[in-house]
């Protein structure tokens, strides 16, 4: 594939962050890639759990944010529900502190959070999780469908049972 062929990084040597960030940043995209292949067995083995490490010391352009909630949406698709659930939800206590309320990647964590949480068979918590992300694409409707997916998909579940 097309990441297959991507140039390995050297280390790199900063007061913070794992020295080889980026190349592991590249595992995580093809982790991804593979999850949304519909592979989460593969993606889940292939998912290079140092970027898991505490990363986020005050660096405003890497933290560890992206990787933990990639690994709770793997979680998510591997079955492991409730553990999916806390992974994406150390993100959400941590990024809710940070950013505006309605930001879109906010809601988008929100709407997978409810999907893990109703795939766990807590339909309570979805229904929560779904309105707090409704809520923010009433605020800005204007944003991107990519966000508004998890949202779209979360609600026709919770319709049909």
């Amino acid at each position: 594939a097309f990441l297959d062929k991507a140039p390995t990084f050297p280390h790199i040597t900063l007061e913070y962050g794992h020295p080889d960030r980026y190349n592991l940043h590249l595992k995580l995209l093809r982790s991804l890639i593979i999850l949304d292949g519909g592979d989460p067995a593969r993606a889940l083995t292939l998912f290079p759990r140092d970027l898991l490490e505490p990363l986020d010391r005050g660096e405003p352009s890497w933290s560890d944010t992206e990787a933990r909630f990639v690994f709770g949406r793997l979680l998510c698709a591997n079955g492991r529900a409730l553990e999916g659930v806390e992974a994406i939800g150390v993100v959400l206590r941590r990024e809710e502190a940070k950013r505006y309320e309605h930001a879109p990647e906010l809601a988008y964590w929100r709407a997978a959070a409810g999907l893990c949480a109703l795939q766990a068979g807590d339909r309570k918590s979805a229904r929560t999780w779904a309105q707090q992300a409704r809520e923010s694409f009433i605020v800005q409707p204007g944003v991107s469908d990519f966000y508004k997916a998890p949202l779209l998909e979360l609600e026709a579940k919770l319709a049909k049972r």
